[in-house]
């Protein structure tokens, strides 16, 4: 069934087992995708879906598959485990909030770690110096946030001159009055 042409697209990893799969993916998400034909017609799979199946046997219907070492790119079935969707949705949940550090290395601890309360009531915790970072590189591209006075825009560059000016016509219009 699968043969050649799939493990062509899988490279091994030594250090933690897995099987990453170098092919096409999902985009963001980083799920491997395959082309299977179908009965009629050929169909993109998910890779580590397609690997259970051929491996392990059926998913049993209502389950997803979870990548126990937490790597999407994964299509070993030795990491793959049918569970439902909230068990799948908890782990990931449980495996972000065990993380120390963001994504860049530094630690989500101290004044560095930022928590705040989304809309819809979950709590994200981000990495300050990441944030800050961020907004210089902003900066950096678009220059200066603008400030709002009397429903204009003006800029840091400029706003003393801008204060100078309204104030002006403030006085101008006073005297005239």
């Amino acid at each position: 069934m699968l043969g050649e042409r799939f493990f062509s697209k899988v490279s091994p990893e030594p250090n933690s087992g897995c099987w990453l799969w170098t092919a096409a993916t999902n985009g963001k998400g980083g799920y491997g995708l395959f082309c299977v034909k179908g009965e009629t017609k050929w169909e993109n799979k998910y890779a580590h879906r397609v690997s259970y199946e051929h491996h392990v046997g059926p998913i049993p219907d209502g389950l997803d598959i979870d990548h126990l070492c937490r790597n999407r790119a994964c299509v070993n079935p030795a990491h793959l485990e049918p569970v439902t969707r909230k068990v799948n949705l908890n782990r990931g949940e449980q495996a972000k909030r065990n993380k120390t550090h963001c994504p860049q290395g530094h630690p989500y601890s101290g004044d560095n770690l930022i928590i705040s309360r989304l809309s819809d009531g979950r709590v994200r915790r981000m990495c300050r110096e990441c944030l800050n970072a961020d907004g210089r590189r902003r900066y950096a591209e678009r220059g200066p946030e603008p400030y709002r006075i009397k429903s204009r825009k003006y800029y840091h560059a400029n706003l003393e001159k801008c204060r100078a000016t309204q104030l002006a016509a403030y006085h101008r219009r006073k005297q005239e009055a």
